[in-house]
């Protein structure tokens, strides 16, 4: 499977950990799916999550279901896109699960840092009771 690139990404340091950190407890990324946006986004769709530039469906045991993470982004006023650039969290769908993205030259200040490490570890541990619940 192609991973999709994140070496240009504002926040491609977290993304790494994020898949980092899942494959050490044993989750798998079984599918990547990218959306790309061109022009000027119609509104008038009837589409939940319109800044949704990607997705990871992860599963850690096969008989229990798996799990999406979708990538969410902001729009470029300029240009009416989005892009994986852009990405400011990661939620799990159908549930209020989130995890912010900073930028990762933000990460250089020591607070900053401590708290995104807090916060993967809380979104994980919030993961893992999230796949006992949905199985």
């Amino acid at each position: 499977m192609s991973r999709i690139d994140l070496a240009n990404t504002k926040q491609s340091k977290q993304i790494s950990e994020l898949r980092n950190q899942l494959e050490k407890q044993g989750w798998t990324i079984i599918k990547e799916n990218e959306r790309e946006f061109k022009g000027k986004p119609r509104w008038e769709i009837n589409d939940e999550t319109p800044n949704l530039i990607y997705s990871w469906l992860i599963q850690r045991n096969p008989i229990l279901n798996p799990i999406w993470l979708d990538f969410i982004a902001g729009w470029d006023y300029m240009t009416y896109e989005t892009h994986v650039n852009d990405c400011w969290s990661c939620e799990v769908r159908g549930h209020k699960n989130q995890l912010s993205f900073n930028k990762d030259k933000g990460l250089r200040v020591q607070k900053v840092l401590k708290e995104w490490n807090h916060d993967l570890k809380n979104f994980l541990e919030d993961l893992n009771e999230i796949e006992k619940v949905i199985s």
